[in-house]
């Protein structure tokens, strides 16, 4: 991926896998670690996608796990 690690910038290149492969009606859930970045980037996919992103993922366990320990 070119450019910063934004939530613009991989919405922009998930949109674009998404799209390549016809797999815009596919999406379903996503497994994120704790950057807020990563809840923005599927926050901007959800508008691109017409679906509510907020009900489809979830914090990976192993960095919740880690953040406890």
């Amino acid at each position: 991926m070119e450019g910063a690690y934004i939530a613009v910038n991989l919405s922009d290149q998930i949109g674009s896998i998404l799209r390549y492969f016809n797999l815009q009606e596919s999406f379903s859930n996503a497994i994120i670690d704790n950057v807020s970045e990563n809840a923005a980037c599927l926050d901007l996919l959800g508008v691109e996608l017409f679906i509510d992103t907020r009900k489809r993922y979830v914090r990976c366990i192993g960095h919740v796990i880690n953040l406890i320990a």
